[in-house]
């Protein structure tokens, strides 16, 4: 039985105040839900400023609103509260703030326990600390991300839940890479090239495939280099001209918040048969490479993380070969953003071995808009589906087709 009553409320900034979080390497909170607990009532107040707060933001997502309980959380022992809020759109859902950057939402009839998913959902407390709003592009399929059962990358341990309590465990450095390495993304770009691709022609300034400034692909409004140089996400280390005879040009960013950098080559648009061979080769984890940069070494090529290739589907236009793996090379995940790239790609990257984030089934504009929220969605250990997801609702935002139309023009592993 759950009790839907006032209570006095402290907010949560007063109990951790009167009992800090204990340190050490990791914490193990558990959560015991009694046959009885208190919720704050939503007063007309709050309802208020939830509106408001939807309305000042343009929201026009999806709208969560949690309200504090008198559950009591325990850290490694260690009594904690003020730090659980229970949804008043889904009873079974609780949202647990014990660190800020910490918060997770238990979900007690699916048995799961996640961290808040891509996408922009953003996390606002009320000021007096008695209920907490989130707010959640829509569709976007809830607002658990993450599900800490099925991390691989985090130093997490699976959730146990039993009848009546909830136990997980989170690295006390949050979500934290394999051994906090770098986490380097190489993405092959074929620069739009009029004369020498099989390509429906484009306006003669962005179909110049030697001119990377003004390219489709590359120098436009919606070019790779254009549009992550402007991201909200990612900073420009560094730009280098002509790096070699094959692209003419590579940019460098750093991720603002996750240990993460962006490579990005532009390929020549004739050199397009070299770019695809490029993007196999590393998705197949062969010719490793690394790049000392800012007390910092990325891997490149088969020593990047993740892989991708944008730009036209050569392979519609000539054959290549399947590259023969090197010892010790170990297959990368990939995404190809290129018209039908499944059909084409696909049969080389299984060969491979490799883990398709996300690849595309018909006909496309492969523009950076769609790699920035795939590459989001990756960094945050999204699940395949949720990347499809996050990718679709990007195409569908910046190409106006229908939502069912994006989602179905993409295609991911089921891994």
């Amino acid at each position: 039985m759950i009790l839907l009553l006032p209570m006095p409320c402290q907010g949560p900034a007063a109990s951790k105040e009167q009992q800090p979080a204990p340190s050490g390497p990791a914490h193990r909170y558990s959560l015991t839900f009694s046959d009885q607990f208190s919720v704050c009532a939503m007063t007309l107040a709050h309802i208020r400023w939830r509106d408001s707060l939807v309305r000042n933001l343009h929201h026009q997502g999806n709208v969560h609103a949690f309200m504090l309980t008198d559950l009591v959380l325990l850290d490694r022992g260690v009594e904690r509260k003020g730090l659980v809020y229970q949804n008043t759109g889904n009873p079974d859902q609780f949202m647990v703030t014990p660190e800020e950057d910490r918060e997770v939402v238990i979900d007690r009839k699916k048995s799961l326990v996640g961290t808040m998913g891509c996408g922009g959902v953003s996390i606002h407390p009320h000021p007096r600390g008695q209920m907490i709003v989130c707010l959640e592009p829509s569709p976007c399929g809830g607002i658990i991300g993450v599900d800490l059962c099925c991390s691989h990358k985090w130093n997490v341990e699976p959730p146990v839940f039993t009848n009546s309590e909830v136990c997980w465990t989170w690295d006390a450095q949050g979500p934290v890479k394999a051994q906090d390495r770098i986490q380097t993304i190489h993405v092959f770009v074929a620069l739009c090239d009029n004369e020498h691709q099989g390509i429906v022609r484009v306006p003669k300034e962005l179909g110049k495939g030697d001119d990377p400034a003004h390219n489709l692909y590359w120098g436009a409004r919606y070019g790779v280099k254009t549009f992550l140089s402007k991201s909200q996400d990612w900073t420009v280390v560094t730009t280098q001209k002509n790096p070699s005879n094959e692209f003419l040009e590579r940019i460098i960013l750093k991720h603002k918040r996750d240990r993460a950098y962006f490579v990005a080559d532009a390929y020549r648009g004739d050199r397009i048969k070299k770019a695809v061979a490029d993007f196999l080769s590393a998705a197949a984890g062969n010719n490793a490479t690394t790049l000392e940069l800012e007390k910092d070494r990325l891997g490149l090529c088969g020593g990047a993380d993740l892989v991708a290739y944008v730009g036209h589907n050569g392979l519609m236009d000539f054959s290549a070969e399947q590259p023969a793996p090197q010892k010790g090379a170990k297959p990368r995940d990939v995404i190809v953003l290129a018209c039908k790239s499944k059909p084409y790609f696909q049969p080389f990257l299984s060969q491979s071995k490799c883990r398709s984030v996300l690849l595309t089934t018909g006909f496309m504009a492969p523009e950076a808009y769609t790699l920035e929220a795939a590459v989001a969605g990756w960094l945050a250990n999204e699940t395949a589906g949720r990347i499809k997801e996050c990718a679709a609702l990007a195409y569908n935002k910046h190409q106006k087709c229908t939502l069912k139309a994006a989602r179905n023009l993409f295609y991911r592993s089921e891994k």
